[in-house]
């Protein structure tokens, strides 16, 4: 389970990263989706980093349960870990950005990053 975990919080660490560098790069003036350039550099790194969070967070849960000898189980465990941080970490991000900033945004994703890397650590001990 702390591979799970793991993935879970790496999803939440890449997802707080991603909205950190978007809001950063956002025009302050748009006031509407209508008026999003579909062209400017925040809306591509949002839109390629979302698939690209997922896919780290499910590649390290797949890594991390490497003891698991069924495929089957694995990949479904590795997808759940991708699947659910990915639902955490858009539910952290954007409340935290809405109700403290952009600073809140970066300890989000040190905090999600320690405990990743704690639980990362928790599971090759346990393999």
């Amino acid at each position: 389970m702390a591979s799970v975990g793991a993935a879970a919080a790496v999803a939440v660490a890449w997802f707080a990263m991603l909205t950190f560098v978007v809001a950063k790069l956002r025009d302050p003036t748009v006031q509407n989706a209508a008026a999003v350039n579909p062209d400017a550099p925040y809306v591509n790194i949002f839109l390629f980093g979302i698939p690209a969070g997922l896919a780290l967070a499910g590649i390290t849960g797949w890594i991390l349960m490497r003891p698991v000898e069924s495929l089957f189980r694995r990949g479904g465990l590795a997808i759940v870990g991708a699947l659910a941080g990915t639902c955490l970490a858009m539910l952290l991000t954007f409340t935290a950005h809405a109700a403290f900033g952009s600073a809140a945004l970066g300890a989000l994703g040190v905090l999600a990053l320690v405990g990743a890397l704690r639980l990362g650590g928790r599971a090759r001990r346990a393999a």
